[in-house]
């Protein structure tokens, strides 16, 4: 929002939240199966590791801030400016992937 304060004079807000429910983040393959070859075959780029009803995550992000201008004449301005964020990360429950045990069985920590 900008408010004009006088023919010189401007004064800008801005501002925005953001509050979502997100699936946790996807920690990766293991290197057997993907890049690497395992006796038991390949492991599909597309696999997801974790547990699809545990998986989630709360993000919420803020931001406020403001710019101020003033000008003395057609040479001469003031200029000030200020922006703060916030952002918080509450992982509700997780797994984690910890190890391929024998190339085959993956290990995971909840």
């Amino acid at each position: 929002m900008t408010w004009l304060i006088g023919n010189n004079t401007k004064l800008t807000v801005e501002g925005d939240y953001q509050k979502a429910r997100l699936n946790f983040f996807e920690p990766g393959l293991p290197a057997s199966g993907t890049v690497q070859p395992n006796p038991n075959g390949e492991i599909k780029r597309d696999r997801f590791l974790g547990e699809p009803d545990l998986d989630r995550a709360i993000r919420t992000l803020g931001r406020i801030g403001y710019s101020f201008e003033h000008r003395f004449s057609n040479n001469w301005s003031l200029r000030n400016a200020f922006r703060a964020s916030f952002a918080d990360w509450i992982p509700q429950a997780t797994t984690f992937p910890t190890g391929l045990q024998n190339n085959r069985t993956l290990t995971r920590q909840y």
